[in-house]
């Protein structure tokens, strides 16, 4: 039901064989920068100092590549480190460890830390939903495909809510809950968590309100000694190949159309830029069907005003889950989304 990274790696290497695609990937190269070149072409720079130039670029990197790092007043002497750098608990075996957020990544490592950890603490900005990994017997979105998925969402908020606390029960004490709807937003998907809060391995915190040598200092007025602190605090979309000049995001904004296309260059195309509940291939499989009907010439691109027009109308379906985001936000509904994209 949940893949270990090491079988995901395996499936990709499968595909890959099996469609001969090894032979058109170079490994081991870095793009230095990308930018618009005469005859409406695509320039390339390579690490090795070689130039090539194309008529269409797709950029694929990823929206989850560049930790964003949150800043305190006051100072820390422990370890500080990203999610994006954990691998396992061991590190962290005896030491008094804080975990700051309150996403998936936050809660997977807060929950095997404490295992080997003297102490953890989770400091929590604001509420968050949990869902477990299982409902019954079956993983938690078995049923999250159409025509479910499509019912009213006040009724689909209801029904969902009620499976999962007939599931783990009611949310710890400790735990603060959030004044969202049960599916707005990405909730944190974790049959651990609160058994973990329950039992005291976890200790719940606010949010951080200085760092003080080996201390912190929450909002709340507490103190607790610390020796490491991991960030689960996100990412920054980050393009260092690309002028800032010609495109770059602001937090999760990143207006493209269809979350693909910028509206003022030609060419260029965006594919995993997306921010979803659930899996990203699916998404990104669609954004490539769509992005080859534009490269052969099935599907026409509208002028750039419409594009424009069209970014700021996200699909009902993603305003509804994400009622705080800005329509150019990357956030969105992937069923919703993966509809407009097959429709176009």
């Amino acid at each position: 039901d949940f893949l270990h990274h090491s079988e995901m790696a395996a499936y990709l290497g499968a595909y890959a064989d099996a469609f001969g695609l090894r032979a058109l990937i170079r490994f081991g190269t870095t793009v230095e920068r990308l930018e618009p070149v005469p005859n409406g072409r695509w320039g390339i720079t390579l690490d090795d100092g070689s130039r090539h130039s194309y008529r269409a670029v797709v950029v694929a990197t990823g929206a989850f590549w560049s930790p964003r790092l949150p800043t305190y007043p006051g100072s820390f002497d422990g370890e500080v480190s990203h999610a994006h750098q954990y691998r396992r608990p061991a590190p962290f075996s005896g030491r008094r460890v804080l975990v700051v957020g309150a996403g998936p990544s936050a809660a997977e490592i807060a929950v095997e830390v404490a295992k080997v950890a003297q102490r953890t603490f989770m400091s929590v900005r604001r509420g968050a939903h949990v869902i477990p990994r299982w409902l019954g017997r079956r993983p938690f979105d078995a049923k999250d495909v159409a025509p479910f998925n499509r019912v009213p969402w006040r009724l689909l908020n209801m029904t969902y809510r009620r499976r999962v606390a007939q599931e783990i029960g009611p949310a710890p004490a400790s735990w603060p809950l959030p004044a969202h709807r049960f599916l707005e937003g990405i909730p944190i998907v974790s049959s651990d968590l609160f058994p973990a809060l329950r039992r005291g391995d976890v200790l719940v915190k606010p949010a951080i309100e200085r760092l003080s040598d080996d201390r912190v200092r929450f909002v709340d007025r507490s103190e607790e000694r610390v020796d490491s602190i991991v960030y689960a605090t996100g990412y920054r979309i980050s393009l260092p190949f690309l002028p800032s000049s010609l495109l770059a995001a602001n937090g999760r904004d990143f207006p493209l159309y269809r979350r693909i296309a910028p509206p003022q260059v030609g060419g260029l195309y965006f594919a995993g830029f997306v921010d979803t509940p659930g899996g990203l291939l699916p998404v990104v499989e669609t954004q490539a069907e769509w992005i080859a009907a534009v490269l052969t010439g099935r599907l026409r691109l509208p002028p750039p005003a419409q594009m424009r027009r069209a970014i700021k109308r996200a699909e009902r379906r993603t305003r509804q889950r994400f009622p705080d985001e800005s329509p150019y936000s990357i956030r969105c509904d992937p069923h919703a989304y993966r509809r407009l994209l097959k429709s176009d």
